[in-house]
């Protein structure tokens, strides 16, 4: 085997074993020897590949956020608004994507394991918030914020850019109250809100909510989730199909 591919596999299996241990144990219980002895590597291949136990987090957050980009992506596509009616359909499948990915993520609970480490933190390394942070903001959460503020800006034009963005933390809001305060939710309302059919309502009722706020009437509302439920039941139908085919 080439040196280059040994690296890289090196690499890559600190990577899997960070994300095993991090999710399961959070930054400040892992060790550096524990990684290195998951991964099967030498104790001195974290300082080779990463600096330090600080940077292989943050590389691991990224990597998980990265795939859960590609697999649950939060928008239709990247163009710019150009319509009321659009700004209307990305809003209603911003949500939907949004509440899904955080409620039924895909792979380890990145959300989780950011939430505990910033909440809680580490006196091993006090700058490891500043620079996860700092990176998270910067790759994933401002493009969204930014397709957000666009949608909002489309949808009542008068308003400033700030005013915009405190809507677009509204709407994120909204999404991610059902995954911090799940167990109170589901305590007070005898019912998890993150299974069926619960989920659906849940969905339904933060985007109509949202775009009520923005001054979208009844009709465009239900015009939109009708013509995205269609599309929705179309697209489970071609993957049916493919299965099909396939057995």
């Amino acid at each position: 085997m080439a040196v280059a591919e040994k690296k890289a596999n090196a690499r890559d299996a600190l990577l899997e074993a960070a994300e095993a241990l991090f999710t399961t144990k959070g930054f400040e219980a892992v060790s550096t020897r524990e990684l290195a002895e998951q991964a099967g590597v030498n104790l001195g291949t974290i300082q080779y590949h990463f600096g330090s136990k600080t940077q292989l987090f943050i590389e691991t957050i990224r990597r998980v956020m990265s795939r859960r980009r590609e697999q649950q992506p939060l928008f239709l596509d990247n163009r710019p608004i150009a319509s009321r009616a659009q700004a209307i359909e990305e809003l209603c499948v911003f949500v939907y994507s949004f509440l899904e990915s955080v409620c039924h993520p895909v792979g380890p609970d990145v959300c989780k394991l950011m939430y505990r480490e910033c909440l809680s933190p580490s006196t091993e390394d006090p700058d490891i918030f500043e620079a996860l942070v700092s990176s998270v903001v910067n790759e994933f959460i401002r493009p969204v914020d930014q397709r957000l503020v666009q949608i909002v800006t489309t949808l009542q034009p008068e308003l400033g850019a700030d005013e915009a963005g405190l809507i677009a933390h509204s709407v994120i809001g909204q999404c991610s109250f059902y995954v911090t305060h799940r167990p109170f939710v589901t305590r007070l309302r005898h019912c998890d809100c993150t299974c069926e059919p619960t989920f659906s309502a849940v969905q339904r009722h933060v985007a109509t909510f949202s775009l009520r706020a923005l001054g979208v009437s009844e009709v465009e509302i239900e015009t939109t989730l009708r013509r995205l439920q269609g599309r929705a039941l179309e697209s489970d139908a071609q993957r049916f199909k493919k299965f099909s085919q396939r057995g």
